[in-house]
């Protein structure tokens, strides 16, 4: 990016040690919700980010935390005197709440059974795109889904997007994949989460389990009853097929348990032999389960 002139800002990636940490710019992300907002904290950040970037024309930033900001005054604050532009890729309303779920329990404490989580998953789109609209000079809404994306892969269609063709998207650094707990570890850590033992654990431990094994990452099944009353009554996916025609939806009662188990006791030696969570082992917990 940088030797095309584009700045992937530093500000917002950095550990408590000022290190390069995150690939994304979650650190900024969070001081625009106001449960997190510290006013040193964001007036630094601010500060440091027009210090790094005041000599580039084109600035990138990209946080799934922007995602949920429901109040656009900060980030007007924040971006005062830049020109915005949004690129947003929407999932099918299904998808949707199956990855904020898998991703709720992985990096927080949250705990519930998926069947509650998405009867209760009503988000509104007219509001999203609207909030976004207004705080930006362009604003580009794409439909995540591998037919729709070029080469079927969001990196080479968000460069496409973009505008900068000359941008090589085979050089990504294969760190910067984000992969989704699902399976037995999603829900060995709602079993974490339930009994309030996840957290002092680093979220990135089960990132890396997840990397160990296919199945401990991807979708998880769906009966298709409650597929089709989440989507039967679900105002975003008619939002999304007056913006994008037809969207395909996909079946989820092929796709492997949330809980297998005959691999259960297989799994969990693997999780628990994980120094991180070496702790747990004689937890009377896991004790009873072996």
């Amino acid at each position: 990016l940088a030797q095309q002139g584009i700045c992937y800002a530093a500000t917002g990636r950095e550990n408590a040690k000022g290190a390069i940490y995150h690939t994304a710019h979650h650190i900024i992300a969070r001081q625009m919700h106001s449960q997190f907002y510290d006013s040193e904290t964001y007036n630094n950040l601010k500060q440091k980010f027009r210090d790094e970037t005041t000599s580039h024309d084109a600035i990138l930033l990209s946080s799934e935390r922007f995602d949920t900001i429901t109040d656009m005054d900060l980030i007007t604050d924040f971006f005062e005197g830049f020109d915005i532009s949004i690129i947003c890729y929407l999932r099918e309303h299904l998808e949707f709440a199956q990855s904020m779920y898998a991703n709720r329990v992985q990096n927080h404490t949250f705990f519930s059974s998926f069947d509650y989580y998405a009867e209760h998953f009503t988000p509104n789109l007219d509001a999203y795109i609207a909030q976004w609209d207004s705080i930006a000079s362009e604003t580009v809404f794409k439909y995540y889904n591998r037919q729709h994306l070029k080469y079927g892969n969001i990196i080479d269609d968000f460069i496409e997007t973009l505008g900068r063709s000359e941008l090589d998207a085979s050089n990504t650094p294969s760190n910067i994949i984000n992969l989704s707990i699902s399976g037995n570890l999603l829900s060995f850590k709602l079993l974490l989460n339930s009994f309030q033992l996840a957290g002092d654990i680093h979220k990135n431990v089960f990132g890396s389990l997840a990397a160990q094994d296919p199945r401990y990452t991807g979708k998880f099944h769906i009966g298709p009853d409650l597929s089709a009353r989440i989507r039967g009554a679900s105002a975003y996916n008619a939002k999304l097929t007056s913006l994008f025609g037809d969207i395909p939806l996909r079946d989820y009662s092929c796709e492997p348990p949330l809980f297998d188990p005959e691999t259960w006791q297989q799994d969990l030696e693997i999780f628990l032999g994980r120094k991180e969570l070496a702790h747990l082992h004689e937890h009377p917990l896991f004790a009873r389960m072996r």
